[in-house]
């Protein structure tokens, strides 16, 4: 400000110009202006692991379309030292003024830079010297404890993280090449997105530091690329490393002592991508791949280009004491991430309105490719459970939004990576997948990545692409799925005639709009009607409200239709509830014998309990429904299931009459499939057994069976005393019971192995036995603990929050009022991390039904704002309102069924 204040005193023009760029700095920009676009970056980085300070600097490579008298490029808590212009036309370096404010860097050019007529040109070099800081917020160029206490500095950027360690064009349009130097500490493990070229001495860069105690680490130059797939690494670290057919070597890193636990990782990392360039029918793009386990993370993993991190869970395996279920979600996020590498990275979208494009599609093809890989894991009927039914529960929500969401402001960018993008995403595209064939699919995806290769592109490209190849409407069919928000829901009646029946399918918004002037979404549904015996009776796509069609042959009395076979829709089917014309009860034979196929079970059952919650069936149904699969052997089947049980005990949550009800109901309910599959391990058994047995046990717990939690308790005081090893699969249930019988005594144990256990896995099943803590007073010491960050990792804390406030009305009371007491330090910790906050804000207000807590939450948010995550807030409030409703239409009617069915 000095500066420019005495630059205003000697020139009045300079006092207008410096005037101007002051205004439109606090005014903002939303985007970038595309006038002037980097071409290439020279960054070097100096991380300090003593003031935890970083000093940068960056030579950046810029064209103009157009004479240019400005330069606009982001950058967010950065200190900048220098600025120098120098200019290719003019042969010199032009004089300049710069302005930092609203994450944007405005630099004032006393001439203009003039367009180059060659495209190897280039109109100028932007010269930024500038200094930041690693801080412990999860974003840009923060740092992370090590499992030996010393730090590590990791880059997380997506979505706008990039412009908090270097001046960039941080929008993913903006490719450009990266040369990457890092200044490191001798002995500390460098790693980027690129193999390191070289390495020499370095005198620091302000010549401030001994030459032999840092090294100069010089990487490769990258492929085009955005900035927020850019990523450098600095710690001690050790690697595994395998190559895979094309002579690409693929490393695990980890801390230091670890590097055999990514043994698995590195095996899924190799098959995936070999699958993925049979696929896709063209080759890794990089020399290298690399995998990192990283202590502190806002998300799952992140897919920088050739250099993936994750948190330490989903990429180490330990055979002895890791579930069956970790093994399972390394391979989907191994697979998922390294499917971005030609789905996002080789070729990306142009905005973050088309984040879909990317998620979406990885989180389908993850699941093509574990199923591929381990074909026993029935992976598509996980997809329908954990990827589709959630997804169609929150687009069922008012407050829902389209896949591809338009956002233009940064600070909305963090709010739309939620379950639309992803899992709908995904939905949709396996609908398409299933209804072209993989042939076709196949082509246009290659095409579609072969014509924008190292470049940007949009949904209607992709579209483009399919249509080409397969002859069918691809836009106009998919462009309701991805433009609008919710889903069709379906219904149906017959009648006889003289050849079988007529039916008349009918479908509905699950959410149409209040106002009368909003014309109602009619979707284009790819329809594939198969009867009783598995045979297509019809095939198509419904284009309007209403359609009639004649099936011959149909006996009314026993025969059903099956309306989305194999779940491969996204739409819910509301079937009347009787015993003819294609009723529900139709189903319940097949269903008890099985010979219904599983995707088509779960879907049964997932469309039961969600119209439910929208108000078109009763409570009453679904717990009568659910007890025609007590004897079902899948545990997809019980998965859906206990997910069900769950959303009645949130409905319950704050009427202790009605979980004395609804408890002994689940006990008797569960008795003959625990008895099946036994409490504890046995001999040969498959597969899932011992996964339905963990799902089985934690409900039985949960509903107080005392004859269970007294035999878990028995094992874990067994294995206090001794140090048993425990069957990985059990630990979980076993914890559980430990804090339902005894939590005080048990509480300071867990607490103690939180900090002594490097196991992430041994973390969380400590994490989902909080939830079972009936003491308020180590409620609170649980949330404190963790929001200092003395046991817990920063990354912990939503696990934490989402088992507290799902399992009792003690815990998300305690969650929520803490949240409330601690706002201030709560948004100074995780507030940068602008994906990761709403997640938490989403849990602090989860799981209560009553008008009153609707009208706190509002008035809470409304006096303190969350921007970053008013969306979130919004489906939150709606989320109370609906189960309010709930509760008003069946709560009464549900505790008296559960008093006379115990």
């Amino acid at each position: 400000i000095i500066t420019y204040y005495l630059a205003m005193l000697r020139d009045p023009a300079t006092m207008s110009r410096v005037l101007d760029l002051f205004n439109r700095g606090i005014a903002g920009y939303s985007r970038i202006p595309n006038g002037v676009k980097p071409i290439s970056y020279k960054i070097t980085l100096q991380p300090n692991f003593t003031t935890f300070e970083f000093e940068g600097r960056v030579e950046i490579a810029v064209i103009c379309s157009e004479p240019s008298d400005e330069i606009i490029l982001n950058c967010k808590d950065l200190i900048i030292h220098t600025v120098s212009i120098y200019s290719y036309t003019d042969k010199g370096y032009i004089s300049s003024l710069y302005f930092v404010t609203d994450e944007i860097l405005l630099i004032n050019l006393d001439s203009p830079m003039l367009p180059v007529t060659d495209p190897n040109d280039v109109s100028a070099i932007i010269q930024i010297s500038f200094r930041g800081y690693h801080r412990d917020n999860l974003s840009g160029f923060y740092r992370t404890l090590q499992r030996d206490n010393s730090y590590a500095v990791v880059c997380h950027f997506e979505p706008t993280g990039a412009r908090s360690a270097f001046p960039c064009w941080d929008e993913p349009e903006y490719k450009a090449y990266f040369d990457v130097c890092l200044s490191v500490p001798k002995g500390y493990v460098a790693i980027s997105n690129m193999p390191q070229e070289s390495t020499k001495a370095f005198e620091g860069i302000l010549g401030e530091i001994q030459p032999e105690e840092y090294e100069l680490i010089i990487f490769q130059t990258t492929p085009l690329m955005s900035t927020y797939l850019m990523c450098c690494i600095v710690g001690h670290f050790d690697y595994i490393q395998d190559t895979t057919t094309d002579g690409i070597p693929l490393r695990i890193y980890t801390d230091e002592g670890n590097s055999e636990l990514g043994r698995f990782a590195l095996d899924i990392g190799i098959q995936a991508l070999d699958f993925y360039k049979d696929f896709f029918g063209i080759s890794y793009m990089l020399p290298k791949l690399d995998m990192i386990a990283i202590g502190d993370l806002p998300i799952k993993a992140m897919e920088n280009w050739g250099i993936l991190t994750f948190k330490e869970k989903y990429l180490l395996y330990n055979s002895n004491f890791n579930s069956k279920n970790t093994k399972k979600k390394i391979t989907r996020l191994v697979t998922h991430h390294i499917a971005h590498q030609w789905f996002g990275n080789l070729v990306t979208m142009n905005w973050w309105t088309h984040l879909w494009l990317k998620e979406g599609f990885a989180t389908w093809i993850q699941t093509l490719c574990t199923d591929f890989l381990f074909p026993e894991w029935n992976e598509w009927a996980s997809f329908i459970n954990e990827t589709m039914n959630p997804a169609l529960e929150h687009d069922a929500l008012i407050n829902s939004h389209p896949v591809q969401t338009p956002v233009e402001d940064p600070s909305e960018i963090g709010q739309i990576f939620d379950i639309i993008p992803y899992n709908k995403g995904a939905s949709v595209i396996r609908m398409l997948y299933n209804w072209l064939g993989e042939e076709k699919f196949r082509l246009g995806i290659k095409n579609y990545l072969t014509k924008y290769s190292f470049s940007i592109a949009t949904t209607d490209n992709l579209w483009m692409e399919l249509e080409s190849t397969s002859d069918f409407p691809v836009k106009d069919v998919m462009s309701t799925w991805v433009q609008h928000k919710g889903f069709p829901i379906l219904s149906f009646s017959m009648s006889k005639n003289n050849k079988g029946i007529s039916l008349s399918i009918e479908q509905e918004e699950v959410n149409p709009s209040l106002d009368e002037s909003v014309p109602p979404t009619i979707w284009s549904i790819p329809i594939n009607l198969k009867n009783k015996e598995g045979i297509t009776i019809f095939k198509g796509i419904m284009k309007e409200k209403k359609l009639t069609i004649e099936i011959n042959e149909f006996d009314v009395d026993s025969d059903f239709i099956n309306f989305n076979s194999q779940c491969c829709g996204y739409f819910r089917v509301n079937y009347p509830l009787s015993a003819e014309y294609g009723g529900l009860k139709c189903f319940y034979g097949a269903i008890e014998s099985q010979s219904i196929c599983l995707n088509d079970r779960i879907c049964l059952i997932n469309d039961q309990i969600a119209l439910t919650l929208l108000g078109k069936s009763n409570a009453i149904n679904v717990l009568e429904f659910v007890k025609h699969f007590n004897d079902d052997d899948d545990y997809e089947v019980w998965y859906s299931i206990s997910s069900c049980l769950h959303k009645f005990r949130i409905l319950l949550l704050d009427e202790p009459q009605g979980l004395d009800a609804f408890n002994p109901w689940v006990c008797e309910f569960l008795s003959n499939p625990i008895h099946k599959f036994e409490v504890f391990k046995a001999e040969n058994e498959s597969y899932f057994v011992p996964l339905i047995r963990s799902l089985l046990l934690i409900n039985l717990i949960e509903s107080g069976d005392d004859v269970i939690i007294d035999a878990c308790y028995k094992r874990f005081e067994e294995f206090k005393k001794n140090g048993d090893v425990l069957d990985a699969d059990i630990v979980g249930p076993l914890y559980c019971a430990a804090m339902k019988r005894d939590s005080l005594t048990n509480f300071g144990f867990f607490l103690s192995s939180i900090s002594d256990n490097e196991s992430a896995e041994e973390r969380s099943n400590i994490y989902t036995s909080f939830g079972f803590i009936d003491e308020a007073m180590l409620l609170k010491n649980i949330l404190q603990t963790a929001i200092d960050g003395t046991y817990i990792p920063n990354q912990d804390f939503n696990n934490i929050l989402t088992s507290m406030s799902s399992r009792s009305a003690l815990g998300r009371n305690t969650a929520w009022s803490f949240f409330k007491e601690q706002r201030y330090i709560f948004d100074e910790k995780y507030k940068s991390a602008i994906v990761y906050y709403p997640k938490l804000i989403k849990s602090f207000i989860s799981n209560f039904g009553t008008q009153e807590a609707a009208d706190e939450v509002e008035n809470y948010f409304r006096a303190e704002p969350a921007l970053l995550a008013q969306r979130v807030i919004n489906e939150g409030i709606e989320k109370i309102d609906l189960l309010r409703k709930w509760r008003e239409r069946d709560l009464l009617l549900t505790i008296d069924f559960l008093s006379s069915h115990s």
